[in-house]
């Protein structure tokens, strides 16, 4: 019996709150609240009592966001060599270096003299591992802070201040290994949970399972991603399984499973039978603090702590209502996390499932087999109706088999995890249970197999999907008036959702691809690419050696992806000494763009003296001065690449301005487009 949307009255206080949260979020001025609050009063006055309400929700979502931003003198403080105490809740180690993500807790240019910090995270790199930091430390340590780099040097390049912003990270720097002064214990909570999740990580690792079952268990229940080879993840998410891999109600559900097992036997004690649904919820919280309070778990554990208590104090309850509330605790606490996909997937697939779940059943409930059986299909249905775009928005692909899939591993996914937390408490306490492990193996084998296997199937999943913004609105308007059909039954909600449906399918179908020219520098920071683009392709000549090629071409499939989706492009490769596509001719070092030369300097270039050229473009390698360039060639412009040296960038921008010679320094701004430049 689905609830009436009477039963749902923190659905509106909720979307309030939340376009509060958003009008702050856009930069609108915080008298705007005030406006709401006088509002609400007059509204309250005149007997609008709902009204009023709504109003004041619109003011608190608002004051909630400006209170929890941190200002922005406080954030210009921590800029330059700070000393820094913060708790560290990730550490991510690269080939090089440990990254640190914290939470600052006190800032200072002195030691002896700190201020303390509200809540804001960075990163932070060191160059070495030692010493060795784990997840749950507090660090005393000197940093360079600065603002993410944000320049562009590609139209629409995923820079690092977007990937960092992403992850709520504000400012990031780096700290040399001798200048990491303290490492303790913290005592703070979250802290606490994540020295719990690396010990539960070790566990994991010092089992008996195979490496590849170990990697999908780590992530599946500690919510640690980084382990995971990408062709894994590649074919889940082609295959319409990838939520399996982020922790979510479905995570949370097969954890109360088996609390519901291990606690059964209470039922026949009557002193105790009411003690098990409490010891469920003590169960599932310690789970969302080891993973971080991500807002999908966090999601769950209170919509089911709401619903056990519903139960247990035989008070009527609504999914629905369970799911806003749990809505304003996380934005209450944590405003921003409304902008996350984890948070924007997790509630929206939720919605889904209650909208449509049973909406969708065509059998009826008396009929309970057949009816549940088909309900797994309808839940992963509505599911998909509700975020299957949102998450294409975000991932630019759309898997046509999901039904296929999700309905081959939905049976397999509790035993397998439920197997797994088994197999850690085994281990701790010193059994290794190899029988056990054989058994979690094959189970993980059937589920890899399964998305190996679907995501293979010619035409799979449809990709390279480029979705406005204006397109997703008109999707969520349409799914949302579907909703309201199916509850009302009044024909103008399901003429709406029909007219904005079909918007959103001939707005995709006209959907032209931009086509365009170009080529761009990007520096890094230790080689320039330059990005030679055409109507099909993008070909990346580089700097770096032979061997770094595989890795450039995977860090540019990234930081392009828009660029190539905007413009239907699906090649990108990585040329060598020679290459021409009709436009431009690199015969290294001499690029020529139509009438235009370039140098690649990366060393001391082999063309002949004399030679005209229009730029010079000086990289990391190149050992001379300015002056040698310039009086062995005919140059009208030096190009400073943003992987030389500070202190060599500072030389020839020195010897530049002595000889009067324009130059462009990447490390403070882009180049225009070599194509169309001057």
């Amino acid at each position: 019996m689905k609830a009436p949307l009477s039963l749902v009255p923190l659905l509106p206080v909720t979307l309030a709150f939340a376009a509060g949260i958003l009008i702050s979020y856009l930069g609108v001025p915080l008298l705007c609240a005030g406006f709401f609050i006088v509002t609400g009063i007059v509204l309250s006055i005149r007997n609008f009592r709902y009204f009023a309400a709504l109003a004041a929700a619109v003011a608190l979502g608002q004051l909630d966001m400006w209170l929890q931003t941190p200002a922005e003198h406080i954030i210009h403080g921590i800029i330059g060599e700070k000393y820094l105490i913060a708790d560290v809740y990730s550490v991510r180690d690269t080939e090089t270096s440990q990254i640190l993500g914290v939470k600052i807790l006190e800032a200072g240019s002195d030691s002896t003299n700190m201020l303390k910090i509200e809540d804001i995270r960075s990163q932070i790199v060191i160059p070495a591992f030692i010493p060795s930091i784990s997840a749950g430390d507090r660090v005393m340590i000197k940093a360079k802070m600065s603002y993410p780099d944000s320049i562009e040097y590609f139209p629409g390049q995923l820079t690092y201040r977007k990937i960092l912003r992403r992850q709520g990270i504000i400012v990031s720097g780096i700290a040399a290994p001798d200048e990491v002064y303290r490492i303790e214990n913290s005592p703070a909570l979250l802290p606490y949970f994540a020295r719990v999740k690396t010990k539960i990580q070790h566990q994991l690792l010092r089992s008996d399972l195979r490496s590849e079952t170990k990697e999908f268990l780590i992530t599946a229940i500690t919510g640690d991603s980084s382990i995971l080879d990408n062709d894994t993840r590649q074919s889940f998410a082609r295959a319409g399984i990838a939520h399996i891999l982020a922790l979510s109600g479905l995570h949370v559900g097969i954890i109360m499973a088996i609390c519901s097992l291990l606690f059964f036997p209470l039922i026949f004690l009557p002193s105790l039978r009411n003690s098990r649904p409490i010891l469920i919820i003590a169960a599932l919280w310690p789970f969302a603090f080891i993973t971080g309070l991500s807002p999908s778990v966090t999601r769950a554990v209170i919509m089911a702590s709401c619903l056990i208590l519903a139960v247990l104090l035989q008070k009527r309850h609504s999914s629905f209502n369970a799911l806003c509330v749990a809505a304003l605790i996380i934005l209450l606490f944590d405003p921003r996390s409304m902008f996350s996909i984890s948070f924007q997937l997790s509630f929206a697939a939720v919605a889904g499932i209650l909208l449509f779940g049973k909406s969708l059943n065509p059998v009826p409930e008396r009929n309970r087999p057949a009816y549940n059986t088909i309900g797994f299909l309808t839940m992963s249905v509505g599911a998909m109706i509700a975020t299957g775009v949102i998450s294409s928005f975000y991932f630019h692909t759309f898997p046509i088999y999901f039904l296929v899939a999700n309905a081959l591993i939905s049976p397999i996914l509790t035993p397998l995890i439920g197997g797994g937390i088994i197999v850690i408490l085994l281990t701790a306490t010193g059994h290794s249970a190899p029988t056990l492990c054989r058994i979690v193996d094959t189970l993980y084998e059937w589920v890899k197999g399964v998305g190996n296997t679907v995501a293979d199937i010619p035409g799979s999943s449809i990709n390279h999907l480029s979705i406005s913004t204006v397109s997703l609105v008109l999707w969520l308007t349409a799914v949302s008036f579907l909703a309201l059909w199916l509850y009302k039954r009044r024909r103008v909600f399901g003429y709406v959702a029909m007219l904005t449906t079909v918007t959103f399918l001939s707005l995709m179908l006209l959907n032209k691809k931009t086509e365009s020219h170009g080529v761009y520098i990007i520096p890094g920071t230790y080689r320039t690419d330059i990005a030679v683009c055409s109507p099909t392709r993008i070909d990346i000549i580089s700097t770096a050696l032979h061997r770094e090629k595989e890795r450039i071409r995977d860090n540019s499939l990234k930081s392009f992806s828009e660029y190539m989706l905007e413009h239907n492009i699906d090649t990108l490769e990585i040329v060598g000494k020679k290459f021409s596509n009709g436009i431009v001719l690199y015969d290294y070092p001499l690029i020529t763009i139509g009438t235009k030369r370039v140098i690649v300097a990366d060393s001391n270039p082999s063309i002949p003296a004399g030679t005209a050229v229009d730029y010079i473009l000086v990289c990391r390698g190149y050992r001379g001065d300015i002056e040698s360039l310039v009086s062995k060639y005919t140059c009208k412009n030096i190009i400073l690449s943003g992987d030389l040296h500070p202190k060599r960038l500072a030389k020839y921008i020195e010897e530049c301005r002595l000889m009067a010679i324009p130059y462009t320094s990447l490390r403070n701004q882009a180049f225009n487009n070599l194509l169309t430049a001057p």
